[in-house]
């Protein structure tokens, strides 16, 4: 298994708030639940205000954002990167179960393919 870099961290972030940026109640949620938020080394009041340098009005926070806050608080607290992902890593695979556990698949099998040729297709479809 391949260590888990902040790409992912944010991706699973992303996923969890059910958009195309990972939301600031969700962040601040799972960064809680992991201990990134331990109310000594970084509180509410670091993280807050280290994601409104990013986002003022609070807004979801991209990628790159991501990247950048995750510098902040490891610049702010002398951490490196590696104590975060450590610490995330911890509820990573809840947040994916919970994010299944929101969503719905249906599969769609058709014998009669609108694909020349007769050729079998499987369409999915995820309703969260």
């Amino acid at each position: 298994m391949k260590p888990m870099d902040l790409e992912e961290m944010y991706q699973v972030l992303r996923g969890a708030s059910e958009r195309d940026a990972a939301r600031y109640d969700i962040v601040q949620k799972w960064f809680r639940e992991c201990g990134i938020i331990d109310g000594k080394i970084i509180g509410d009041v670091l993280f807050e205000h280290s994601y409104l340098r990013l986002c003022p009005n609070k807004e979801p926070i991209g990628l790159v954002q991501f990247i950048q806050l995750i510098g902040i608080l490891s610049r702010e607290t002398k951490l490196d990167i590696q104590t975060f992902l450590k610490k995330f890593q911890t509820v990573k695979d809840g947040i994916i179960r919970e994010i299944q556990d929101k969503c719905v698949v249906f599969v769609l099998r058709s014998a009669e393919s609108p694909f020349p040729r007769g050729r079998l297709i499987n369409v999915y479809f995820v309703i969260f």
